[in-house]
């Protein structure tokens, strides 16, 4: 194993493409250490009393007890900095930068496991850059690929009258007038579906069109998304301006096309992943079923009201919040939070009283939706709190 990561490393840093991406790549977990910094305020986040641990990491309560914010501030340094270091070997064409890239990355998802409210789409699509990098054969080939099925997937999931009326925004776009924000939706996903597809022309111009219209669609998209998605893939894009003369055509990448191939294997896994959250019913976008795997898109906008009913003895129930309205707008309604945050209340002492049973009743709907409907119910979560599956459909949430 020894022997094939340095053989790897040395690889990597021998072709001056693959090196000047992964200096690329290491620039970036900096860039996302800062938007964590920023738009997470990670130090506060996994200090916190208010913990929402991943259903994979049930007890990161038990790592975090032991965290302070200086502490954290520290590890989102260390993540940073070897990032940067990594930059740096693979500019010096040093075989280190490989291994120093993949220890930034094991500090940054160590960070990102310590809470669920740490996920976002652009560390998933960086993770699997991260991974092809370091592991495929054909390199070049299986990052082109994955590239453009990043594009295509996002696409697919728009493919509906929330997106394409424009009401899954949660801004409107820069330079676009509100008339034209449908037609503007719609666009986006003809580039994601079919234009995309011009990355691997052999035409210069019509590669140079299709990245081109990329960039415009993510400068048009700051107001909508903020700044980190489109520096993200800003930097994931660059592997098409990096290039040597010999870019990835649809001729190279179906070049020996076979089951050993990097690209079709990468894309396979990627595509297959993209297919679960269909494999269980009701509408995932309210759910979030399936989608710890998939792509994690705003292809909806989700809102929901309700909360924890408190109802002791005679008295009137008295309604507890549980949507933190101060959370992004994906995640806020997301039943693993709603989850957290009842068991958050279990804890009050009055919660186990014998006269007190606490009950979850959230409601929600997509902006298209006429009506709220169910989204959480749990009868006496604290007495009864329900695990969450990964793996089968589960019964507390019935957005079916």
């Amino acid at each position: 194993m020894r022997g094939w990561f340095d053989a790897r490393a040395r690889v990597i840093a021998d072709d001056p493409v693959l090196a000047r991406y992964g200096a690329m790549l290491g620039l970036l977990q900096a860039v996302t250490a800062i938007a964590w910094l920023d738009l997470k305020h990670v130090a506060r986040l996994l200090t916190g009393d208010d913990v929402v641990c991943w259903p994979f990491f049930p007890a990161c309560d038990v790592v975090r007890a032991h965290l302070s914010p200086s502490l954290v501030r520290q590890l989102v340094a260390v993540y940073a900095g070897l990032g940067v270091a990594a930059a740096v070997a693979f500019l010096m064409r040093r075989a280190a930068g490989l291994g120093t890239l993949l220890a930034s990355a094991s500090v940054g998802a160590f960070v990102h496991a310590l809470d669920y409210r740490m996920r976002l789409n652009q560390t998933y699509m960086l993770a699997w850059v991260v991974l092809v990098f370091a592991l495929a054969r054909d390199t070049r080939k299986a990052l082109t690929a994955l590239l453009v099925a990043f594009y295509v997937a996002s696409g697919v999931l728009k493919l509906g009258p929330e997106w394409l009326s424009g009401r899954a925004l949660y801004a409107r776009p820069w330079l676009v007038p509100d008339a034209l924000v449908p037609a503007a939706c719609a666009y986006v996903v003809l580039l994601e579906v079919v234009l995309v597809w011009g990355l691997l022309s052999r035409r210069r111009v019509v590669r140079a069109l299709t990245l081109a219209q990329l960039a415009l669609f993510h400068l048009v998209s700051f107001p909508v998304v903020g700044w980190y998605y489109p520096v993200l893939m800003a930097g994931l894009l660059s592997l098409f301006v990096l290039g040597d003369g010999a870019p990835v055509t649809f001729a190279i990448l179906l070049e020996g096309l076979g089951p050993r191939a990097s690209a079709l294997r990468v894309v396979g896994v990627f595509g297959a992943l993209q297919l679960v959250p269909a494999c269980f019913r009701g509408d995932a976008a309210l759910t979030g079923e399936g989608r710890l795997v998939a792509l994690h898109m705003f292809d909806a906008k989700v809102s929901c009201e309700g909360g924890a009913v408190v109802r002791a003895g005679a008295r009137a129930p008295v309604t507890i919040p549980l949507v933190a309205e101060g959370s992004d707008t994906r995640s806020k309604c997301d039943p693993i939070i709603l989850l957290a945050h009842a068991r958050l209340v279990c804890r009050e002492p009055w919660a186990r009283a014998p006269d007190t049973r606490v009950s979850v009743e959230v409601d929600a709907k997509r902006a298209t939706d006429p009506a709220m409907r169910p989204l959480v119910r749990i009868p006496d979560v604290c007495a009864h709190a329900p695990d969450y599956a990964l793996l089968r459909e589960n019964a507390w949430i019935v957005a079916r």
